[in-house]
């Protein structure tokens, strides 16, 4: 059986909000387009990092991966030294299995098995590849 995953893109914050409070399980993408300029004049070319993170066409772009069933709870510390030194890629945050998000948490937070890894690298990684602690 597949399951898929419902993504919707809203120019109103209030519309995604509507969705995710009937729909908790779609995911819902408001434009961040204002943010984006704000940021921009706050820290110039910010926003090329952006467009790079996001983009799929060139450079290192931004992946997630799940932490495969069985293995052991490590650090976020641990993990984010693995990724660099064995896979050449920057792990950016993670999401536990509730699916609360953390970007850039202490290194000592606790990475359980079914946790979601965010990462930028200049390609996607499956579970499998990652050589896992």
């Amino acid at each position: 059986m597949y399951t898929g995953h419902l993504v919707v893109y809203f120019e109103q914050p209030s519309y995604a909000r509507l969705l995710r409070q009937h729909c908790p399980n779609a995911e819902a993408v408001v434009s961040l387009s204002v943010e984006n300029l704000v940021r921009t004049a706050q820290d110039p070319g910010s926003s090329s990092v952006v467009t790079q993170l996001l983009s799929n066409l060139e450079g290192q772009t931004q992946y997630r991966v799940r932490v495969p069933p069985g293995r052991p709870t490590v650090t976020y510390g641990e993990l984010f030294l693995l990724f660099k030194q064995r896979h050449d890629a920057t792990l950016l945050g993670l999401a536990d299995q509730t699916g609360k998000v953390q970007l850039n948490p202490d290194s000592a937070t606790p990475v359980a098995a079914g946790d979601a890894l965010y990462f930028m690298a200049a390609r996607r990684l499956r579970g499998s590849e990652v050589d896992w602690p």
